[in-house]
């Protein structure tokens, strides 16, 4: 599939967000306002999403938002400090999407689950909860904030497990994602990748992976209770 194949589609809702996401801006679609942000950063401020664009066409996404219609969530995910991560155009860290909506109600909620983004989950919590008969329901108890941004780094907040879950992304030769969530000993870091990423190589604290020869090393920083880490590092 054709990764740019979404943004030709004007009548699609997620087009402006994978047009700005791609850079292939041109065209007449413009149902959300954006708002250009000081240095590298493009807000989507009422949905909460937050990107950056770089050199070698490196694109990061950071979600940090309401779960809109007025906090009921009707479509909204459990994916707050989530990220998705692009290099020349071809994604390596996804978003998986919404899959389906009322045929099957376990593979609805499967992808709405925060274990199912690029976030720090607990298993058997949720961000936010929901009921398995109610699809298009989420409570809101994250509360989600963003503390900061700048040229940087990019550091956002939920409540969603009761301990605050903060995130904080920098920018540098590496970009390092940290994540702090005390009293929490269970949780875990979530990272899914676009089906043509292949694993070149993997060992306790870090793997590379592939995709059309470019090549992300993602590293281990830290596994301690109250803090999880890692780099992602273009190495070719």
């Amino acid at each position: 599939t054709n990764d740019s194949r979404l943004s030709s589609y004007d009548s699609h809702p997620d087009a402006v967000v994978v047009r700005a996401l791609m850079g292939t801006e041109s065209g007449p679609i413009r149902p959300v306002e954006t708002e250009n942000l000081a240095g590298p950063w493009r807000s989507f401020r009422n949905f909460g999403l937050y990107v950056r664009r770089w050199d070698h066409g490196r694109v990061l996404s950071f979600r940090c938002g309401p779960n809109g219609q007025n906090d009921n969530g009707g479509h909204a995910h459990n994916d707050q400090l989530s990220i998705c991560y692009a290099i020349e155009g071809m994604l390596f860290l996804i978003d998986p999407g919404t899959c389906l909506y009322t045929p099957i109600p376990l593979v609805r909620n499967e992808f709405r689950a925060t274990c199912h983004h690029n976030t720090v989950f607990i298993p058997g919590r949720e961000q936010n909860d929901f009921s398995p008969d109610s699809l298009f329901t989420l409570k809101n108890q994250a509360r989600p904030e963003l503390l900061n941004l700048n040229d940087n780094y990019i550091v956002g907040r939920h409540y969603g497990f009761g301990s605050p879950h903060e995130r904080r992304v920098n920018f540098d030769r590496s970009i390092t994602v940290t994540d702090h969530i005390e009293n929490q000993p269970e949780a875990r870091l979530a990272l899914h990748f676009h089906p043509q990423v292949i694993l070149k190589d993997i060992n306790r604290s870090s793997c590379i992976v592939e995709r059309n020869g470019l090549l992300l090393k993602i590293t281990v920083l830290t596994e301690e209770e109250r803090e999880l880490g890692v780099a992602l590092v273009d190495i070719g």
